[in-house]
């Protein structure tokens, strides 16, 4: 009787620890492309239909999901929990599985596709971690300065550190710094078109950044200033067509830039507080922070597609598709 009464309970136990190291996300039952939209102001995620452009479902979460990085089609990378926890999303199976906690909050993270590993850089030390997907710490590399934006371009990563207004590029293959660049102060937001490195931001204090600047890799100098809205701090394009995008928060708007020419082709009105950008080959689309809403626009003319009501506080968007 005993024994049995052991029995139970252990298996109750290890149901319950199971229950809480797997999470469920109610995803769309219908086939198709969708794009997913994480929430800062509520702890949810939307799902919204490609070809429709509607809202789906909006489905809670345990915690708010801080970035979600694409693996591909259906699996994705979250970091949740205040940017301490990494986790797995399947998106169709809705199965969420925490694969690693960190010790120090993380301030970025991306995924180098060519090696198929995560990068990330921590808030309150000087360091970068090269994680598998299954959450392992492969290898970690201290550099001088901390770092608030990562960018990856094929065997190069670009660390921005927004205090120093700094640039390092890293070579992928030997980990090594091969240049540091000076950039805008309060530089956020980078776009590498195959030559130049394009930085947005805020600026100094009293004289707001109202620019996006290129950067030589080459000489480690500056190389070309577009005047733009103010306060540029999202950038994304797409290097064979020479285009690149950019958001600017400070006057809700988002520019289309050919970068071969350092023109502005066309600029259109987002909603206000724009904070992040989405950039693919048929769609561009702004998260509106205090619009509650998605502008979507198409990629080659930035002709307005639609307006997205997707609730408080859209952040990151990725792309996903339920086969």
């Amino acid at each position: 009787m005993k024994r049995s009464l052991y029995a139970i309970v252990a298996t109750f136990f290890l149901t319950f620890l199971s229950s809480c190291a797997q999470e469920h996300v109610q995803t769309p039952s219908e086939q198709g492309a969708y794009f997913l939209v994480s929430h800062l102001k509520e702890a949810s995620i939307g799902f919204i239909d490609e070809n429709s452009m509607t809202v789906t479902s909006l489905a809670s979460l345990p915690t708010v999901w801080e970035q979600i990085i694409k693996i591909n089609e259906t699996e994705f990378i979250i970091l949740s929990d205040q940017t301490r926890t990494l986790s797995h999303f399947d998106l169709h199976t809705g199965d969420v599985t925490p694969l690693t906690e960190f010790d120090d909050m993380v301030s970025d993270i991306v995924y180098d596709a060519h090696g198929t590993n995560l990068i990330v850089s921590y808030e309150n030390t000087n360091k970068l971690a090269w994680i598998s997907l299954e959450g392992e710490v492969m290898e970690t590399v201290t550099i001088k300065n901390g770092a608030n934006d990562l960018y990856v371009d094929n065997d190069r990563l670009f660390v921005l550190n927004a205090d120093e207004a700094s640039v390092d590029v890293i070579s992928l293959v030997s980990l090594e710094i091969e240049h540091t660049i000076s950039v805008v102060e309060r530089a956020s937001g980078m776009f590498f078109d195959g030559e130049l490195l394009w930085v947005g931001g805020h600026g100094p204090t009293g004289e707001l950044n109202q620019s996006v600047v290129s950067y030589s890799l080459a000489t480690e100098q500056e190389e070309e200033r577009i005047p733009i809205g103010l306060m540029p701090i999202a950038l994304g394009g797409n290097q064979l067509e020479d285009s690149m995008f950019v958001i600017s928060h400070g006057n809700d708007h988002l520019y289309k830039i050919d970068t071969s020419s350092q023109e502005i082709l066309k600029e259109v009105e987002v909603g206000h507080n724009p904070n992040y950008l989405h950039v693919d080959e048929d769609y561009v689309i702004v998260s509106n922070f205090d619009s509650h809403s998605l502008s979507v626009f198409s990629s080659d003319s930035l002709e307005r597609i639609a307006e997205i009501d997707v609730g408080a506080g859209p952040h990151v968007i990725v792309s996903g598709e339920m086969k």
